[in-house]
């Protein structure tokens, strides 16, 4: 299969899907043919693999070759040709610098040649040789003269679509030649570059420098719209030292959020999602978040707000949500059921961490809730122990808290409850216990376990017996 056109900038391209093969065909303006061949070179490309998984195939690289390292090629060859021999020949045609071989990778197309070969450090064309399929002998040389440089330049192809508004985008130059002072221009069409940072660069022998391009996109330029932005690097003092890069990309309007500002709260505010504050997002898109139903228990949380649009684009952003407040955790909860004798005890653990100003029981007001029973212990009512480290209260009422101790140094609690209405106590359910000490409140749900031996105690408070002997410094 080959095309003949009479316009050098005339090309066809031609997708293989099923193996994953770019064609690129074009005619050149004029062939040196020798002895009136009817063969020809259609195209020549230094290549690379490219493409998303499953649609991969070989695209022309971007810049020109570097010198160095070896390099994928591929050829189009048109006409009734039997052999072929490819050659890299000098810069007139006239000598042949090396062979290259390659070899046939297409079974649609006869005349398509890959392989790689090390380039010549000198200006040289391509050219092919063989015999026709009328046995004369034919040489063909490719009219394009290619220049390997020493320097490399390489776009951040990992972006492919741009947004509305301002995007940056970022290039490696790499020298493989002496040390030098690099200039860095960028073109782009429209103008859209508004940024280039640095504009010149120093690198020594092998080593890699980076520099920024920023694109700003107009809100009113269509989605889909094709752009490109070519970067070339030029050496200072050595002309030979240049390349160029291009990066072609598309624009499309992302979708956007905007959340409210980050809360901190006591854990008295029972701060749940419906409190964050509403986002706003672009594209008639609603804002979702992943905060809990049921509230924020105290401690630092990251809430993320997420919009997602027809395309499956999505922006995520995250809010920081503090609650400040005692850490709860109950290891030991136990209830007597009564409708007038009931008890309950507990013990856990407090966390500080939180806290918002720090406690001190001996000038707060503490208030106890578990389930439907409710105390608040008025300031003053705990004596401080061992430093301040330890508070605890006793109360002989005939009802509500007899006996409380917090222990800040160890992060412990406990209380007992002696004489109250426990008739509605579900043990196959759990009850919210609630601890608040000031403006520091712990809030945690526990599984009470129905202890009939308390109903043994009577009025004596053997409890209390052993705490006095435990309580003593």
């Amino acid at each position: 299969m080959w095309i003949l056109a009479n316009n050098f900038k005339t090309r066809l391209f031609v997708m293989f899907m099923g193996l994953g093969i770019l064609f690129s065909l074009a005619t050149p303006s004029t062939l040196q043919a020798q002895d009136n061949s009817k063969i020809e070179i259609l195209q020549f490309d230094f290549v690379e693999l490219k493409g998303r998984a499953g649609h991969q195939g070989l695209f022309p690289i971007s810049g020109e070759p570097v010198l160095g390292s070896p390099q994928q090629v591929s050829i189009n060859l048109a006409g009734n040709f039997q052999t072929s021999t490819f050659h890299f020949t000098s810069a007139d045609g006239a000598t042949i610098l090396q062979n290259l071989n390659l070899e046939n990778a297409s079974q649609v197309l006869r005349g398509y040649f890959t392989g790689t070969a090390q380039l010549p450090d000198q200006p040289f064309k391509v050219a092919v040789s063989g015999i026709d399929l009328d046995g004369n002998s034919y040489f063909e040389v490719f009219p394009k003269v290619f220049q390997a440089r020493v320097v490399e330049v390489n776009f951040d192809t990992s972006v492919f679509r741009v947004d509305i508004g301002t995007t940056t985008l970022s290039a490696a130059i790499t020298n493989h030649g002496p040390p030098e002072n690099f200039n860095i221009e960028v073109k782009s069409r429209m103008n859209l570059a508004t940024r280039l940072e640095p504009g010149s660069l120093y690198l020594s022998t092998g080593e890699t420098g980076v520099f920024e391009v920023d694109i700003t996109v107009p809100e009113d330029m269509p989605d889909y719209t094709f752009l490109k932005v070519k970067a070339v690097v030029t050496g200072t003092s050595n002309p030979d030292a240049t390349n160029n890069s291009v990066l072609e990309f598309h624009t499309e309007t992302l979708p956007h959020i905007t959340i409210p500002p980050d809360i901190s709260v006591t854990a008295t505010s029972k701060l749940t999602s419906v409190d964050l504050g509403i986002a706003t997002a672009n594209k008639d898109l609603t804002p979702v978040n992943d905060a809990p139903a049921e509230g924020f228990p105290v401690g630092h949380h990251i809430v993320t707000w997420e919009v997602i649009d027809a395309a499956g684009n999505e922006a995520k952003t995250d809010q920081n949500v503090s609650i400040t407040g005692l850490g709860l955790e109950i290891k030991e909860a136990k209830v007597k059921v009564h409708p007038s004798r009931g008890k309950l005890k507990i013990r856990g653990e407090i966390n500080l961490e939180n806290s918002a100003n720090g406690i001190n029981l001996s000038e707060e007001e503490v208030t106890l809730k578990i389930g439907s029973f409710v105390e608040i212990l008025p300031i003053g009512s705990f004596r401080k122990k061992k430093n301040g480290k330890k508070f605890i209260y006793r109360n002989k009422n005939p009802s509500g808290i007899t006996r409380m101790q917090i222990n800040i140094q160890k992060s412990e609690f406990e209380a007992t409850i002696k004489r109250i209405d426990t008739s509605t106590f579900d043990t196959l359910q759990p009850v919210i216990v609630s601890l608040a000490i000031g403006n520091d409140l712990g809030e945690n749900a526990a599984l009470f376990q129905s202890h009939n031996e308390m109903d043994k105690d009577d009025d004596k408070d053997k409890d209390d017996d052993r705490s006095k002997n435990k309580d003593r410094d």
